[in-house]
């Protein structure tokens, strides 16, 4: 939009919008506050039902607006279609891979419910123009609840990935690939100090990917006892002409800068940013990360640069940009241990750090390496006491 909100649409085969949904797009999730995310992903699941109902041979509108919905043998159609990994452009359906693969179960799921959510909203319209506690009102909601729940049962479980931080050795390797000029680093010359910053700042605030993207030169300060960076929480920010924004989950909090960062950061800012060799037209944008066009940097890019990096010497396969939060979070702990914070202040203090609300429980999935780790080390001394005959410390 011309004030900078990204908002999802549905075309038809003839570029003209859709009408129901994206009425529902507008109305239930847009102006129920949420993110274009969940519109984007939640207008790819109508778009396959539409599309199933076209090949199909269905009039899925009819259905809905005569209550009739569909039988069981149908919902099982529409189930599997959905679960297949594929695109659909101009009313047609190509394989994203060349082949026809399947999508994880977290994506079934959500488009399964998706779909559910969509008719039901529409199928609510259609009970309104009825008479409620008629038999025909009582009989079309029936027909839409059985419609709804054959839709979303028996489905798989989402399953939860317990993802991990980087042990000491990992953190080591991933830190000495990135120094600019080390033997190891994968990246050209010319790119070192902007791929070495990413990774770092990544790495020592335990920042989004998101959050990154979205530093602006007036945000960093670089001068004085103290450097800090604030991180802005910028929704529909009109500088950010990228296809896929820097959206922020967080809330907006200043964090502290180590005097390396600062430096590096300024020499960045006022040296290499600046070459109109390597980063042409970079003044015109206020991102401190750019791409080599001089255009604030895309998504794309930082995880291009996260398969370089990769590559070098003893980098782990798993490194991804997340996996430097999980790292900070499982530091965090350490130090907390160590300078022996009470739980409760350690909670809130990691809670203003990640940008999480007071009440977050965030924090639970983000230390799977220090709770493993602590918890093995309790059960070790547990089992000395029992072998020295005892249960207590």
């Amino acid at each position: 939009m011309s004030w900078g909100e990204d908002v999802a649409v549905v075309l038809d085969a003839d570029a003209a919008p859709v009408w129901w949904p994206n009425l529902y797009l507008s109305v239930v999730l847009r102006d129920g506050g949420r993110a274009f995310a969940t519109q984007r992903h939640a207008a790819a699941a109508i778009v396959q039902a539409h599309a199933w109902a076209d090949a199909a041979g269905v009039d899925l509108a009819d259905r809905v607006r005569s209550l009739e919905f569909l039988g069981t043998d149908e919902v099982v159609a529409i189930r599997q279609w959905l679960r297949e990994d594929v695109a659909v452009r101009n009313g047609r359906r190509s394989p994203r891979h060349g082949t026809v693969r399947v999508i994880c179960n977290r994506a079934w799921i959500g488009r399964c419910r998706s779909v559910a959510a969509y008719v039901r909203w529409c199928g609510g319209h259609a009970l309104q123009r009825l008479v409620r506690g008629t038999p025909l009102y009582v009989e079309g909601a029936m027909r839409l609840d059985a419609f709804v729940t054959q839709m979303t049962e028996l489905l798989p479980s989402a399953g939860t990935v317990s993802r991990e931080g980087f042990d000491d050795a990992e953190t080591v390797a991933i830190l000495e690939a990135i120094l600019p000029g080390s033997a190891g680093n994968p990246f050209e010359a010319r790119h070192q100090q902007r791929n070495f910053l990413i990774v770092f700042l990544l790495y020592e605030l335990g920042i989004r990917l998101g959050e990154l993207r979205g530093i602006k030169r007036h945000d960093l300060m670089l001068s004085g006892s103290q450097p800090v960076v604030t991180v802005h929480r910028r929704d529909n920010d009109p500088d950010d002409t990228r296809r896929r924004k820097a959206k922020t989950k967080t809330a907006a909090r200043t964090l502290p800068l180590s005097r390396a960062s600062a430096y590096a950061l300024n020499n960045w800012l006022t040296k290499e940013r600046l070459d109109p060799r390597v980063y042409p037209g970079s003044k015109r944008n206020p991102y401190v990360f750019v791409s080599e066009r001089g255009l604030p940097i895309a998504e794309e890019t930082i995880h291009a640069i996260f398969r370089k990096l990769r590559t070098a010497p003893d980098v782990p396969d798993g490194l991804v940009p997340h996996l430097l939060r999980h790292t900070w979070n499982d530091r965090f702990s350490e130090l907390a241990d160590a300078e022996e914070l009470r739980p409760g202040i350690e909670a809130q203090t990691r809670r203003f750090l990640m940008g999480w609300s007071k009440t977050s429980n965030q924090g639970e999935h983000y230390t799977q390496r220090h709770i493993r780790e602590q918890g093995a080390a309790y059960l070790h001394k547990l089992q000395e006491l029992s072998f020295s005959g005892s249960s207590r410390s």
